[in-house]
C-alpha cells in the first residue's frame, strides 16, 4: 500500500456472479482475477490469475490503465459505473469485454472503492470472472431462436398460401 490517508472502508468481495460452481459451468468460467487501481485507474496490483487471463505479465499490467484493457465499445459504460462508485455504497457489478492477447473475453467484474475519512478515493478493488462461454451460449440461443422464428414465419406462409408456397420458400427452406 502506498503512503497516504488511512482508509475507513474496506471492500469485501463475495461471489456475485449467479450460479458459480454448478455442474453445467465450464472451467473457463471459474477463472477469476483480481486487482487494485489508484484514483486514475492505473493498475497497482494484480493476481496471478489476472496475468493468465489477460495474457500479460504483472509488469505489463502495472503500466496501463484499466480502460486500456476494455473493449472500445464498453469504455463509456465502464466510465459511468466507475463514476457511480464514487457514491455510497461504493460498489458496482458490470459485465464488459476485456482485451486479452488471445482476443476479447467477457468478464463479470465486481468492484468497490476504498475511501478515506474525507470520502476521497484511496484505491479501487475488483474481482472478475470469465463469463465468455456463457455469453457465447446466450448468443447461440438467440441465433437459434431467430432461425426458429423465421422458420415459423416461412411455414405459416406456406400453410396460408399453399399454391404459392414454393415460390415463397428458399431452396433450403423447401427441403425442410
Amino acid at each position: 500500500r502506498r503512503d497516504g490517508p488511512t482508509a475507513y472502508a474496506v471492500a469485501v468481495f463475495a461471489p456475485a456472479f449467479g450460479e458459480l460452481g454448478t455442474a453445467h459451468e465450464s472451467r473457463d468460467e471459474l477463472t477469476s482475477c483480481a486487482g487494485t487501481m489508484d484514483e486514475t485507474y492505473r493498475i497497482e496490483k494484480v493476481s496471478a490469475e489476472s496475468t493468465q487471463l489477460l495474457g500479460r505479465t504483472a509488469n505489463e499490467l502495472l503500466l496501463v490503465s484499466l480502460l486500456d484493457l476494455v473493449h472500445p465499445d464498453d469504455r463509456d459504460r465502464i466510465a459511468v459505473v466507475m463514476a457511480a462508485m464514487a457514491h455510497p455504497p461504493h460498489r458496482a457489478v458490470i459485465e464488459i469485454r476485456n482485451l486479452t492477447v488471445e482476443g476479447v473475453r467477457w468478464i463479470a467484474w465486481e468492484g468497490a472503492i476504498v475511501v478515506d475519512g474525507s470520502g476521497a478515493m484511496v484505491e479501487a478493488q475488483a474481482v472478475g470472472r470469465d463469463v465468455t462461454e456463457r455469453h457465447e451460449r446466450e448468443r447461440r440461443v438467440r441465433r437459434e431462436a431467430a432461425l426458429n422464428a423465421a422458420l415459423v414465419r416461412v411455414t405459416n406462409a406456406a400453410v396460408v398460401a399453399p399454391q404459392h408456397a414454393f415460390a415463397i420458400l428458399s431452396e433450403e427452406a423447401a427441403r425442410i
